[in-house]
């Protein structure tokens, strides 16, 4: 940088040059943050067509990823189906990679509250880490918040130790505010008292 000057090459040069160091600085920025965000990502196998060998492969490609990724962290967790959680409990060899299950009649929340909460509970133990639940959105629309209050606290409940991740399927919304009273919900749903 010091043959840089701008007495020699001028504040035009010094500056595109100033920019090529910003810029170079910014991508550096980039990578870090795209990696720590390939930490953050729940790796996802929810297709019609799973089976156990293609959870079993794909749960594999996780195992195997630093291997042929030696400077990218891995993915946070592996999410499935609940029948699929012994397969990936049985399978998974990296320890911080968290088993994820949806649960609660995902993913539409549609059915009997009781067959919910036991399909949270049948996840978890089958060795689910954490649960990912959809908010029923048609109490949202319907006003009931009470009722999608009752249901995510009955889940949560059945969580135990499992972490509940509550999806809020935004885009069935047509008001903002129904958007505000399902988040206020998730939040109330996982506090020991009322916010």
């Amino acid at each position: 940088m010091k043959d840089f000057s701008y007495e020699r090459h001028g504040s035009d040069l010094i500056n595109s040059r100033l920019c090529v160091i910003e810029n170079r600085a910014q991508k550096n920025r980039s990578i870090a943050n795209l990696k720590k965000l390939h930490s953050c990502i729940d790796l996802t196998s929810l297709s019609n067509a799973d089976n156990e060998n293609s959870i079993a492969d794909f749960v594999m490609s996780v195992n195997t990823f630093k291997e042929n990724n030696p400077d990218i962290p891995n993915v946070a967790g592996i999410c499935v189906y609940p029948k699929f959680v012994p397969v990936v409990r049985k399978i998974l060899a990296v320890p911080d990679v968290k088993i994820v299950s949806v649960a609660g009649a995902f993913p539409h929340a549609q059915t009997f509250e009781e067959i919910k909460i036991r399909e949270v509970e049948l996840a978890v133990e089958a060795g689910a880490d954490e649960i990912d639940v959809v908010i029923n959105a048609g109490d949202i629309i319907d006003e009931e918040h009470s009722k999608a209050l009752a249901s995510l606290k009955d889940m949560k409940k059945a969580c135990g130790n499992a972490h509940l991740k509550v999806i809020l399927e935004t885009g069935a919304y047509s008001y903002d505010s129904d958007i505000y009273e399902a988040s206020i919900i998730a939040i109330k749903a996982d506090r020991k008292r009322h916010v």
